[in-house]
């Protein structure tokens, strides 16, 4: 039962959740979360996390790294707040970890430079250097990243 007080099947919600999973990769966390919408018995539920995983429409891997490259290249997110959120969603520690280093460095540096240049940009006519400063390190902490790479990028494009 749904919480409009709807019942149904297994192989229903099986398929919904087959299209659900198959429109963007998911966690196991989030499929959870799903199927407890549905009032699914627990041998029920587990079945289903187990067929969803046989048959591919369920992978954290795949999940992880589909979801760091998208925080990464588009979001611009630094490892912490990925780290923090991905926690959140109940995924091993290790694989976080393992998946965090695969992320290119490159691209990172340049998502924390144009981030910090952006941000300066904005702070010009902020006139105390230690507000803009502080200022500055508070928007790309927020964003996740590293205060050591923060430190150095700042440095970098102040001349400090």
């Amino acid at each position: 039962m749904d919480s409009s007080g709807l019942f149904f099947s297994y192989d229903h919600v099986r398929l919904k959740l087959e299209a659900w999973c198959a429109y963007q990769d998911r966690c196991e966390f989030d499929v959870r979360k799903k199927i407890a919408n549905f009032s699914l018995s627990v041998e029920e539920t587990e079945r289903l996390v187990q067929h969803l995983q046989a048959y591919q429409f369920l992978d954290n891997e795949r999940y992880l790294e589909s979801y760091i490259s998208g925080k990464v290249k588009i979001k611009r997110w630094g490892r912490n707040k990925i780290k923090a959120e991905l926690i959140l969603k109940r995924l091993p520690h290790q694989m976080i970890q393992k998946t965090l280093m695969e992320i290119d460095e490159e691209l990172y540096l340049a998502n924390l430079q144009a981030l910090a240049e952006k941000k300066l940009t904005l702070l010009e006519r902020e006139k105390d250097a230690w507000k803009k400063k502080q200022k500055c390190f508070q928007f790309l902490a927020s964003k996740g990243y590293e205060l050591d790479l923060i430190q150095d990028v700042y440095r970098m494009l102040v001349n400090d």
